[in-house]
């Protein structure tokens, strides 16, 4: 997942709340593979977030204002059970049924692990603005408007893997998309969600790895 925004330095209020988006998309995909991982009892995957902001100045000319402009970006670079998908869908039936049920469980839990980084942005976004956060009001389709749009290009990949039919297609994202709602929506999860991103945010982190992140939920767990 990658994503880049363009902000007004003259606009403080709206390059904190941008900053906040970019910290909770990301935390959302970091609990997500740390608690899902763990839950479906896959060995620890390694990944890294990195942060990154650059400043372009404009200079002001005699009639005009100072103009300053922030390119936020934030990556992460690993954290996904399967790192080849099938060629085929063909290819995925014969890896379902020569490496067991566990090649499918694989493969939902890093859809919903996708998912669960802008839905957790939509969160935030819905809680700053005291609107009601809910799965009817928010498809899957509407996830680019919340840093997913590098997320979706991955899970249509995975899609195009699953079924060549469009419909098959759309009940299984549905139905991972319930579930990746149900994570966001759990007092738990969301508790180490908004963890992890006022910890980004307050300690202004440019990497945090894997080990880095499971230290901090695990010891908010036992804190918890």
């Amino acid at each position: 997942m990658k994503r880049n925004k363009l902000l007004e330095l003259s606009r403080q209020n709206t390059v904190d709340i941008n900053k906040k988006r970019i910290a909770y998309h990301e935390a959302g995909h970091a609990v997500a593979i740390f608690v899902n991982n763990k839950l479906n009892q896959f060995p620890p995957v390694f990944f890294q977030i990195t942060f990154n902001n650059t400043l372009q100045v404009t200079m002001p000319d005699a009639h005009a204002d100072y103009q300053a402009d922030i390119d936020y970006s934030a990556k992460i670079d690993g954290g996904r059970l399967i790192n080849m998908l099938p060629g085929s869908i063909t290819d995925l039936i014969n890896s379902v049924e020569s490496k067991d049920k566990s090649f499918m469980t694989a493969f939902t839990t890093d859809i919903i692990n996708l998912l669960i980084g802008p839905l957790a942005e939509a969160k935030y976004i819905a809680l700053c603005d005291d609107e009601i956060f809910n799965k009817y009001l928010i498809p899957v389709n509407a996830l680019h408007y919340y840093g997913g749009e590098s997320d979706l290009v991955v899970i249509n990949d995975y899609l195009a893997c699953y079924s060549s039919c469009k419909n098959q297609q759309d009940e299984f994202l549905s139905e991972l998309a319930s579930q990746a709602f149900d994570f966001v929506e759990n007092d738990s999860n969301w508790k180490k969600i908004m963890m992890l991103a006022h910890y980004v945010i307050d300690k202004e982190i440019k990497s945090i790895d894997y080990e880095q992140i499971s230290t901090l939920l695990e010891t908010q767990s036992t804190h918890s």
